[in-house]
C-alpha cells in the first residue's frame, strides 16, 4: 500500500481559518482510498463535491483519521482535492 502526503507543510502561527488545496492526476485506478486527520474542524471536498467533515482529533502524540473510498468522487485526468 502507497501512502502520500497531498498537502504543504507549514505551521500556521496564528489561528484562523485556513484552506488547502491540491492537485493530482489519475489516469488509471480501481479503487482509491484516502485518509485525512486534522487538528481542528474540516470539511473534504474533491472535484467541488463534499466528502466528509469532522473533528477526528487526537492529543499530543495521539493522531486520529478517516478512511474514506475516493472513487465515487474521482474522474479520469486532472482532480482537485480542498481541505
Amino acid at each position: 500500500m502507497q501512502h502520500r502526503w497531498i498537502g504543504p507543510r507549514i505551521k500556521p502561527k496564528k489561528s484562523g481559518l485556513y484552506i488547502f488545496t491540491k492537485s493530482i492526476r489519475f489516469d488509471e485506478y480501481d479503487k482509491v482510498i484516502f485518509r485525512i486527520s486534522a487538528d481542528t474542524r474540516y470539511r473534504f471536498y474533491v472535484n467541488g463535491k463534499y466528502v466528509c467533515e469532522g473533528p477526528c482529533q487526537g492529543g499530543g502524540d495521539v493522531k486520529y483519521f478517516e478512511t474514506v473510498d475516493l472513487t465515487k468522487f474521482l474522474q479520469p485526468g486532472e482532480n482537485y482535492f480542498e481541505v
